[in-house]
């Protein structure tokens, strides 16, 4: 399963924001991932989300908390 973390603006609030790809979505792009997962959170919170950036978390160690992030563009 891949992790990703986006960094948003929500109402002048930064938000970070951790998504899960289940195996079934692995198909999509990632951005199609992303553009679904934000016009759920609008239509049910009512608020406008801007990106500032994504990111798939790339696990070195989950023992030790140790990752790196990968920008996606």
């Amino acid at each position: 399963m891949e992790q990703y973390l986006g960094i948003f603006n929500v109402d002048g609030k930064r938000k970070d924001w951790y998504f899960n790809a289940k195996n079934d979505e692995k198909s999509k792009d990632e951005a199609e991932l992303w553009r679904e997962e934000i016009a759920k959170y609008e239509r049910k919170k009512q608020e406008k989300v801007i990106l500032f950036g994504v990111f798939r978390i790339i696990w070195k160690d989950r023992t030790k908390n140790d990752f790196v992030l990968k920008e996606i563009k």
